[in-house]
């Protein structure tokens, strides 16, 4: 943990951290991020039976099953956001090109597309233009970093504090879509709610970084699995 905050106020260099306890390490900085994302829906909670901040469609309730939502939350959903978000952060020609083109499917298929995101298995054909937008992306991109394999891995090895930074708040943005900020006097809430995701964002590029990309996606299936767990117990 105190190796991380150097790292994190460049006392030290991401290469020069050894890690002696991978599981001792694991476990820690889960019971952090679990802590705070627990005030932090304590705190949410507050600001939503005060009218300062709504839930997004609370009108469009999804019929899931208690499986189907922890399956989905608690299994496919963490998986898809470390690929876009922390699989890219260790170089490497085809990470990149994974990313940006899941990226690009996800985005495709919600933006340019409109369709609701749990619809996603009942469209066979607006998947198929979305995988040939990806594949697209991919052939891009990957043309690209193999272009410039030696700059950019200069620069992966001398900005990667930045490129943690702008990957966690890349992270902590993604998740504005669960709330409406839309209503001027939510917006001074704006940074509570970012705040706490940011830093799990920061843990999980720690853990990317440090330990393995098996061990980030681990970490954020058990994190949402019991978030959704006690949700499905507390609502029976």
């Amino acid at each position: 943990m105190i190796d991380l905050l150097k790292f994190l106020f460049k006392k030290k260099k991401i290469d020069e951290i050894i890690i002696n306890n991978k599981i001792k390490l694991f476990l820690i900085l889960f019971c952090v991020n679990i802590l705070i994302m627990f005030l932090s829906r304590v705190i949410f909670i507050e600001l939503e039976d005060l009218g300062l901040i709504n839930k997004v469609n609370n009108n469009k309730k999804i019929s899931y099953t208690g499986f189907n939502l922890l399956f989905i939350s608690g299994f496919l959903i963490p998986i898809t956001e470390e690929v876009i978000s922390r699989l890219w952060l260790k170089f490497n020609i085809y990470y990149l090109p994974i990313s940006l083109s899941l990226f690009a499917f996800l985005f495709s298929f919600v933006f340019i597309f409109g369709n609701e995101i749990n619809s996603l298995f009942l469209l066979p054909i607006e998947i198929f233009k979305c995988l040939l937008i990806s594949v697209l992306i991919f052939v891009i991109v990957l043309k690209i970093v193999l272009k410039n394999i030696h700059k950019l891995t200069l620069i992966f090895k001398k900005y990667i504090l930045g490129i943690v930074y702008f990957s966690s708040l890349t992270f902590s943005l993604l998740h504005l879509s669960m709330y409406n900020f839309e209503a001027k006097s939510s917006i001074p809430f704006l940074p509570f709610f970012l705040f706490p995701y940011f830093i799990a964002g920061v843990l999980l590029s720690y853990i990317r970084l440090k330990l393995s990309f098996l061990a980030v996606i681990l970490f954020h299936i058990l994190h949402n699995s019991l978030f959704i767990g006690l949700k499905i117990i507390l609502l029976k």
